[in-house]
Parts: C-alpha cells; structure tokens; sequence
C-alpha cells in the first residue's frame, strides 16, 4: 500500500463516521448504543456480550454502559448463555427492534444520498470496489480473544463462495449437507470469525411455510450464543419472505428447539412440500422429530 491508499482509506473512514455520528444524534441515540443497535440487528437480534464487544472493538466499559442503557430503557434483555457467570446474550426486543429498524432507515437514506452524488456510470464501480474491500476488511481482520475462540462472530448472508466451507463444517457436524446449494428455494447465512466459517443456518421457502435446516456451529465456537444468533437471523429472513409457519426436524435436539420455541408435531402433520424435501424424504431419518413454529405468536 502507497501513501495515497493509506490516506484515501483514512479520509473514507473517518468522514462517513463522522456522518454516522451526526445521523445517529438526529435519532437522539448516542454512538456507542447506535452501533449496538446496529450490530444486534443486523446479527438477526441476539449475540453473545463477549463477540459484540469484540466486534465493535470498543472498550468493555463502554459497551457495558451502553448495554445498560438499553436494557434498561427497553431495548434489550440479557440472558447467561453458558456455564461462565460472566457470559450473557443480548437479545432485542420488539423495542429494541423498532428503534433498529427506524435507525437503519435514517442511515440507509444517508448512504443512499452519498451514493447518488456519484456519476450514474460510476456508481456499479463504485459498490463493486465497496464489496471488495468490505471483503478484504472482514478478511485481514486482526482476531482477539474472546470467550471460547480468536475473533468476533458475524453473521452475515451466505455467498457462492461460502458454499465448500459450509459443506465441509456440516460434514464436521454430521449433518446432511449433499444438496447444499443457493440456487432454489435455498437461502442460507453463515457465521465467520475472521477468514473462518464458525456457522451457517438455511432455510428452504415452499409457499406460505418454510423448512429451517443446516444449523451447525464449529465446535469451538459451540456454547456462547452463536447457534442462537444464526436461528434468529435465518428466522428474520424467512419472516421478511411473508412466511409465518417453520418446520423443521432433529434427532437429538428437541430441547434446544422448544427453548427457541418450537413444538414437536406429527410428521404426517407436514404440508406436501416439506414431505417431498430432500430432508424429510432422504437425509433425515424417519425416527427424527419433525417440530414447528408459527413467527409472530
């Protein structure tokens, strides 16, 4: 990297912070809970204390306040989340959502208006090279230790490219994972940590109900929060679809599922197009528990 990089890079970053801070005191939400909200949010609504504060990069006395603030004021609500008395989710509530949802609107408008102050013929290259280096950021990302593993978890939605390293952590986890594909009524995300795939959750749409499947976290990520991140953002994607009935099926883990509120069900009970998935027909055997959730109730 040349001077004019280094300078480039560093005048991006501090000016669209700058903006950022200015939009988030047009919401009367100070910084520190705006990238919290933010965070949440985009993570489907519920992370570990722990990866939050490793991924915003903040200092934990900052992040503890703020995490306060919003507890108290509503926002959101803290749950223990592992066998360490000092590890706790945070979760939002419909609150902490709405505020999310009102704070991504301003930001979005921001982004929108710097976005149309480039040429129409510059602007496909422009977010081109955005992605890129959003990637090359994600990529290089320094890891930190926090909790069971190095680096902060972000959940984020799967790409082509994520497919062989989710394959290969459903392998690791023995789960079916033959059939792993974007195209059809597949729609996955996935959990990294630096350059790493700690997790990935899917679900398949089939008309006004959907088949949650694939939910596995890396072993040395188990414990902390992450599983529950990813069952929330695939969840937040399907309710975003207009669908409010989720089936699923499990083996051995009909205890996780009804604390994320599921309930076993009949398996002939299932409508026709999760009868004829390739999971309930061919990689799930018949002894596993088919189990269902209606969003929003």
């Amino acid at each position: 990297m040349n001077a004019t990089d280094s300078r480039l890079l560093r005048t991006f970053v501090r000016e669209y912070y700058r903006q950022q801070r200015l939009q988030s005191c047009f919401c009367r939400i100070p910084a520190t809970q705006c990238h919290i909200l933010n965070a949440l949010g985009d993570a489907g609504g519920t992370l570990p204390q722990s990866d939050l504060t490793a991924y915003l990069g903040l200092e934990k006395s900052w992040v503890s306040r703020a995490v306060e603030s919003l507890a108290s004021d509503g926002s959101l609500i803290k749950t223990k989340c592992c066998t360490d008395a000092r590890c706790s989710t945070l979760t939002l509530t419909e609150a902490g959502k709405k505020r999310y949802e009102e704070l991504n609107a301003v930001l979005d408008a921001q982004a929108a208006e710097i976005i149309n102050s480039i040429p129409a013929s510059d602007r496909d290259t422009v977010r081109k090279s955005l992605k890129l280096l959003a990637d090359a950021l994600t990529k290089n990302s320094p890891s930190c230790t926090c909790g069971n593993m190095a680096g902060a978890v972000v959940i984020r939605q799967a790409e082509n490219d994520d497919i062989d390293r989710i394959k290969s952590l459903l392998k690791s986890r023995h789960l079916p994972f033959e059939d792993i594909t974007l195209d059809g009524p597949a729609c996955f995300v996935t959990a990294v940590s630096g350059s790493k795939t700690v997790g990935c959750a899917g679900f398949e749409a089939y008309g006004d109900c959907a088949l949650l499947r694939s939910v596995a976290v890396a072993e040395k990520a188990a414990g902390c929060g992450t599983g529950r991140a990813l069952v929330a953002a695939v969840e937040k994607r399907i309710a975003a679809a207009g669908i409010q009935s989720v089936f699923l099926l499990t083996t051995d883990a009909v205890s996780f599922w009804n604390h994320s509120g599921y309930t076993v069900v009949e398996r002939d009970s299932a409508p026709p197009a999760i009868r004829n998935s390739f999971e309930y027909t061919s990689a799930c055997p018949r002894t596993a528990k088919l189990m269902n959730k209606q969003l929003g109730i």
